[in-house]
Protein backbone atom coordinates (compact mmCIF):
# COMPACT_ATOMS: atom_id res chain seq x y z
CA UNK A 1 0.00 0.00 0.00
CA UNK A 2 0.81 3.62 -1.32
CA UNK A 3 1.76 6.01 1.90
CA UNK A 4 2.54 9.45 1.70
CA UNK A 5 3.94 11.98 4.64
CA UNK A 6 1.86 14.90 5.96
CA UNK A 7 3.21 17.99 6.17
CA UNK A 8 2.66 20.99 8.35
CA UNK A 9 1.66 24.28 6.93
CA UNK A 10 5.56 25.16 6.91
CA UNK A 11 6.05 21.82 4.04
CA UNK A 12 7.79 19.96 7.39
CA UNK A 13 6.93 16.25 7.89
CA UNK A 14 4.49 15.94 10.86
CA UNK A 15 5.91 12.16 11.11
CA UNK A 16 2.18 11.17 10.29
CA UNK A 17 1.20 8.83 7.49
CA UNK A 18 -1.82 8.81 5.01
CA UNK A 19 -3.00 6.42 2.53
CA UNK A 20 -2.22 7.36 -1.48
CA UNK A 21 -5.14 9.66 -2.08
CA UNK A 22 -6.81 9.36 1.04
CA UNK A 23 -8.94 13.04 1.22
CA UNK A 24 -9.34 12.89 4.78
CA UNK A 25 -7.04 15.90 5.74
CA UNK A 26 -7.15 18.00 8.85
CA UNK A 27 -6.71 21.92 8.56
CA UNK A 28 -3.06 23.05 8.36
CA UNK A 29 -2.30 18.94 7.00
CA UNK A 30 -1.03 18.83 3.95
CA UNK A 31 0.75 16.01 1.10
CA UNK A 32 3.48 16.98 -1.07
CA UNK A 33 3.16 16.75 -5.24
CA UNK A 34 5.43 17.22 -7.99
CA UNK A 35 5.35 18.45 -11.36
CA UNK A 36 7.73 17.72 -14.16
CA UNK A 37 8.23 20.49 -16.48
CA UNK A 38 10.60 18.41 -19.33
CA UNK A 39 12.30 20.65 -21.93
CA UNK A 40 14.06 19.47 -25.21
CA UNK A 41 17.31 21.49 -26.54
CA UNK A 42 15.01 23.48 -28.24
CA UNK A 43 12.86 25.01 -25.67
CA UNK A 44 9.44 22.48 -26.15
CA UNK A 45 7.74 21.15 -23.26
CA UNK A 46 6.89 17.50 -23.16
CA UNK A 47 3.12 17.03 -22.11
CA UNK A 48 1.14 14.05 -21.87
CA UNK A 49 -2.79 13.62 -22.61
CA UNK A 50 -5.38 12.02 -19.88
CA UNK A 51 -7.27 8.68 -21.10
CA UNK A 52 -10.86 9.94 -21.79
CA UNK A 53 -11.67 6.98 -19.45
CA UNK A 54 -10.48 9.21 -16.65
CA UNK A 55 -13.21 10.11 -13.87
CA UNK A 56 -11.31 13.76 -13.04
CA UNK A 57 -10.21 15.64 -16.34
CA UNK A 58 -10.71 13.18 -19.04
CA UNK A 59 -8.87 13.97 -22.27
CA UNK A 60 -7.23 17.30 -20.68
CA UNK A 61 -3.07 18.28 -21.14
CA UNK A 62 -0.87 17.65 -18.52
CA UNK A 63 2.61 17.65 -16.75
CA UNK A 64 4.42 13.99 -15.80
CA UNK A 65 4.45 14.44 -12.04
CA UNK A 66 2.44 12.71 -8.68
CA UNK A 67 2.49 12.27 -4.91
CA UNK A 68 6.06 11.49 -3.31
CA UNK A 69 6.40 8.71 -1.26
CA UNK A 70 6.77 8.44 2.35
CA UNK A 71 10.40 9.01 3.00
CA UNK A 72 11.04 10.41 0.02
CA UNK A 73 12.87 13.55 -1.34
CA UNK A 74 11.37 15.65 -3.70
CA UNK A 75 14.10 15.57 -6.55
CA UNK A 76 14.25 11.63 -6.63
CA UNK A 77 10.10 11.39 -6.89
CA UNK A 78 9.91 13.50 -9.66
CA UNK A 79 12.57 11.75 -11.31
CA UNK A 80 10.62 8.58 -10.54
CA UNK A 81 7.42 9.81 -11.57
CA UNK A 82 9.22 11.26 -14.70
CA UNK A 83 10.62 7.87 -15.88
CA UNK A 84 7.32 6.02 -14.66
CA UNK A 85 5.03 8.06 -16.87
CA UNK A 86 7.43 9.14 -20.19
CA UNK A 87 10.36 6.81 -19.91
CA UNK A 88 12.99 9.47 -19.81
CA UNK A 89 15.65 9.30 -16.99
CA UNK A 90 16.30 13.08 -15.84
CA UNK A 91 18.58 12.30 -12.84
CA UNK A 92 21.75 13.89 -14.90
CA UNK A 93 19.59 16.67 -16.64
CA UNK A 94 20.21 20.20 -16.50
CA UNK A 95 18.28 22.12 -14.17
CA UNK A 96 16.13 21.50 -10.85
CA UNK A 97 13.34 22.71 -8.64
CA UNK A 98 12.18 26.57 -9.53
CA UNK A 99 8.87 26.92 -7.84
CA UNK A 100 6.55 25.63 -4.98
CA UNK A 101 2.88 26.69 -4.86
CA UNK A 102 0.51 25.60 -1.63
CA UNK A 103 -3.33 24.81 -2.48
CA UNK A 104 -6.19 24.50 0.60
CA UNK A 105 -9.48 22.42 -0.01
CA UNK A 106 -11.10 22.05 3.43
CA UNK A 107 -14.63 21.54 1.71
CA UNK A 108 -12.90 18.40 0.07
CA UNK A 109 -10.24 17.66 2.67
CA UNK A 110 -7.28 17.89 0.43
CA UNK A 111 -4.99 20.25 0.80
CA UNK A 112 -1.23 19.98 -1.00
CA UNK A 113 2.04 21.22 -1.87
CA UNK A 114 3.60 21.15 -5.55
CA UNK A 115 7.06 20.85 -5.77
CA UNK A 116 7.19 22.14 -9.58
CA UNK A 117 10.72 21.30 -11.42
CA UNK A 118 12.16 22.07 -14.91
CA UNK A 119 14.84 19.54 -16.71
CA UNK A 120 16.43 20.56 -20.21
CA UNK A 121 17.78 17.73 -21.80
CA UNK A 122 18.60 16.39 -25.27
CA UNK A 123 15.64 13.56 -26.08
CA UNK A 124 13.20 12.75 -28.83
CA UNK A 125 9.92 11.48 -29.91
CA UNK A 126 11.01 8.44 -30.10
CA UNK A 127 12.72 7.95 -26.42
CA UNK A 128 9.09 8.81 -25.05
CA UNK A 129 7.50 5.77 -23.67
CA UNK A 130 3.98 6.82 -22.00
CA UNK A 131 1.56 4.32 -19.33
CA UNK A 132 -0.77 3.45 -22.19
CA UNK A 133 -3.49 2.52 -19.68
CA UNK A 134 -2.95 6.24 -18.46
CA UNK A 135 -1.96 8.25 -21.44
CA UNK A 136 -4.08 9.01 -24.55
CA UNK A 137 -1.58 10.75 -26.60
CA UNK A 138 1.82 12.87 -26.03
CA UNK A 139 3.50 16.16 -27.89
CA UNK A 140 6.84 17.57 -27.96
CA UNK A 141 4.85 21.50 -27.93
CA UNK A 142 5.95 25.51 -27.79
CA UNK A 143 4.67 26.75 -24.82
CA UNK A 144 1.98 28.72 -27.41
CA UNK A 145 0.50 25.12 -27.96
CA UNK A 146 0.37 24.77 -24.53
CA UNK A 147 -1.89 28.06 -24.34
CA UNK A 148 -4.02 26.65 -27.23
CA UNK A 149 -4.30 23.43 -25.11
CA UNK A 150 -5.39 24.75 -22.08
CA UNK A 151 -8.22 26.98 -23.89
CA UNK A 152 -9.39 24.41 -25.81
CA UNK A 153 -9.51 21.60 -24.21
CA UNK A 154 -8.29 21.91 -20.20
CA UNK A 155 -4.64 22.01 -19.55
CA UNK A 156 -4.19 20.48 -16.01
CA UNK A 157 -3.11 22.89 -13.04
CA UNK A 158 -2.17 25.77 -15.64
CA UNK A 159 -2.97 28.53 -13.38
CA UNK A 160 -1.25 27.59 -10.70
CA UNK A 161 1.91 26.48 -13.11
CA UNK A 162 1.67 29.79 -15.06
CA UNK A 163 4.41 31.34 -12.52
CA UNK A 164 6.95 28.53 -13.45
CA UNK A 165 6.39 29.22 -17.39
CA UNK A 166 6.37 32.37 -16.44
CA UNK A 167 9.99 32.21 -15.05
CA UNK A 168 10.88 29.43 -17.83
CA UNK A 169 9.73 31.69 -20.96
CA UNK A 170 11.61 34.73 -19.65
CA UNK A 171 13.53 34.90 -22.50
CA UNK A 172 15.82 31.52 -22.28
CA UNK A 173 19.21 31.12 -23.43
CA UNK A 174 20.25 28.60 -26.19
CA UNK A 175 21.88 25.53 -25.81
CA UNK A 176 25.21 25.33 -26.74
CA UNK A 177 25.22 21.73 -27.10
CA UNK A 178 22.19 22.46 -29.90
CA UNK A 179 23.94 25.61 -31.15
CA UNK A 180 27.44 23.31 -32.11
CA UNK A 181 25.67 20.63 -33.67
CA UNK A 182 23.89 23.09 -36.00
CA UNK A 183 26.71 24.67 -36.92
CA UNK A 184 28.69 21.77 -37.85
CA UNK A 185 26.20 20.63 -39.96
CA UNK A 186 26.03 23.27 -41.88
CA UNK A 187 27.04 23.44 -45.53
CA UNK A 188 29.93 25.64 -44.74
CA UNK A 189 31.14 23.30 -41.62
CA UNK A 190 34.00 21.37 -43.95
CA UNK A 191 36.02 25.17 -43.91
CA UNK A 192 36.06 25.69 -40.22
CA UNK A 193 38.70 24.84 -38.11
CA UNK A 194 37.82 26.11 -34.95
CA UNK A 195 34.70 27.51 -33.19
CA UNK A 196 34.53 30.30 -30.51
CA UNK A 197 31.93 31.12 -28.13
CA UNK A 198 31.47 34.62 -26.27
CA UNK A 199 28.67 34.06 -23.45
CA UNK A 200 28.76 37.42 -21.45
CA UNK A 201 26.35 37.78 -17.89
CA UNK A 202 25.39 40.18 -15.59
CA UNK A 203 27.92 40.19 -12.99
CA UNK A 204 27.52 42.15 -9.72
CA UNK A 205 30.38 44.75 -9.60
CA UNK A 206 29.38 47.95 -11.90
CA UNK A 207 31.44 48.88 -15.10
CA UNK A 208 32.39 51.91 -13.35
CA UNK A 209 34.43 49.70 -10.71
CA UNK A 210 36.26 47.20 -13.23
CA UNK A 211 36.96 49.87 -16.14
CA UNK A 212 37.32 52.74 -14.60
CA UNK A 213 38.67 51.83 -10.72
CA UNK A 214 35.93 53.97 -9.34
CA UNK A 215 34.25 53.70 -6.03
CA UNK A 216 30.79 52.48 -6.72
CA UNK A 217 28.37 50.63 -5.12
CA UNK A 218 27.11 47.20 -6.59
CA UNK A 219 24.62 46.67 -8.95
CA UNK A 220 21.06 44.26 -8.16
CA UNK A 221 19.96 44.01 -11.52
CA UNK A 222 20.27 45.08 -15.64
CA UNK A 223 17.99 47.05 -17.72
CA UNK A 224 18.87 45.69 -21.28
CA UNK A 225 17.54 46.29 -24.82
CA UNK A 226 19.20 46.03 -28.43
CA UNK A 227 18.51 47.11 -31.71
CA UNK A 228 18.07 43.75 -34.04
CA UNK A 229 19.23 45.84 -37.41
CA UNK A 230 22.38 47.27 -35.95
CA UNK A 231 23.15 43.56 -34.68
CA UNK A 232 22.67 41.98 -38.06
CA UNK A 233 24.39 44.78 -39.40
CA UNK A 234 27.17 44.15 -37.40
CA UNK A 235 26.59 40.54 -38.13
CA UNK A 236 27.17 41.10 -41.79
CA UNK A 237 30.49 42.99 -40.85
CA UNK A 238 31.87 40.30 -39.31
CA UNK A 239 31.26 38.03 -42.32
CA UNK A 240 33.45 39.88 -44.48
CA UNK A 241 36.66 39.00 -42.20
CA UNK A 242 39.00 36.88 -43.31
CA UNK A 243 38.33 33.09 -42.39
CA UNK A 244 34.95 33.67 -41.67
CA UNK A 245 32.58 31.26 -42.93
CA UNK A 246 29.69 31.01 -39.34
CA UNK A 247 27.99 33.39 -37.18
CA UNK A 248 25.11 33.20 -34.83
CA UNK A 249 24.30 35.20 -31.88
CA UNK A 250 21.42 35.70 -28.89
CA UNK A 251 20.94 38.65 -26.86
CA UNK A 252 18.54 39.23 -24.34
CA UNK A 253 16.66 42.01 -23.22
CA UNK A 254 14.38 43.27 -20.13
CA UNK A 255 15.09 43.22 -16.45
CA UNK A 256 17.84 40.56 -15.73
CA UNK A 257 19.31 39.23 -12.37
CA UNK A 258 23.11 38.43 -11.58
CA UNK A 259 24.24 35.82 -13.39
CA UNK A 260 21.67 35.97 -16.16
CA UNK A 261 23.10 35.48 -19.35
CA UNK A 262 23.61 38.44 -22.07
CA UNK A 263 24.78 37.65 -25.06
CA UNK A 264 25.94 34.63 -26.76
CA UNK A 265 28.32 34.75 -30.33
CA UNK A 266 29.23 31.59 -31.64
CA UNK A 267 31.92 32.02 -34.24
CA UNK A 268 33.29 29.48 -36.49
CA UNK A 269 36.25 30.24 -38.97
CA UNK A 270 39.63 28.88 -40.71
CA UNK A 271 42.07 29.42 -38.16
CA UNK A 272 42.66 30.64 -34.33
CA UNK A 273 43.54 34.29 -35.27
CA UNK A 274 40.91 34.55 -37.26
CA UNK A 275 38.40 33.45 -34.85
CA UNK A 276 40.09 34.96 -32.22
CA UNK A 277 39.84 38.36 -34.14
CA UNK A 278 36.31 38.41 -35.65
CA UNK A 279 35.03 37.44 -31.81
CA UNK A 280 36.44 40.71 -30.59
CA UNK A 281 34.94 42.56 -33.51
CA UNK A 282 31.85 41.54 -33.47
CA UNK A 283 31.39 41.44 -29.61
CA UNK A 284 32.64 44.87 -29.13
CA UNK A 285 30.79 46.47 -32.31
CA UNK A 286 27.56 44.75 -30.40
CA UNK A 287 28.51 46.15 -27.18
CA UNK A 288 28.93 49.71 -28.47
CA UNK A 289 26.93 50.13 -31.26
CA UNK A 290 23.83 47.52 -31.15
CA UNK A 291 23.06 47.66 -27.12
CA UNK A 292 21.88 49.78 -24.47
CA UNK A 293 22.48 48.85 -20.48
CA UNK A 294 21.27 50.21 -17.54
CA UNK A 295 22.73 48.70 -14.22
CA UNK A 296 19.99 48.96 -11.38
CA UNK A 297 20.96 49.31 -7.55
Amino acid sequence: MEMWDIYDKDKKRTGKLMKRNDWNMKPGEFHLTVIGIVQDLEGRFLVTRRNLDKEWAAGWWELPGGGVNSGEDSKDAIIREIKEEVGIDVSNAKGGHIYTYKNESPEEKNNYFVDVYNFVLDFKASDIKVQKEEVLEFNISTFEEIQNYEKEVGFLHYNSLKPAFDKIMKKQSPSMDAWLKEAKSDPVAAKVGMFLVHNGVVRETAKAKVRLGEDVANIKKMEFSYDEQKVADAVAEAYKLEGIYYIKTWLNEGILDIGDDIMYVLIGGDIRPHVVDALQFLVGKIKNECVIEKELR
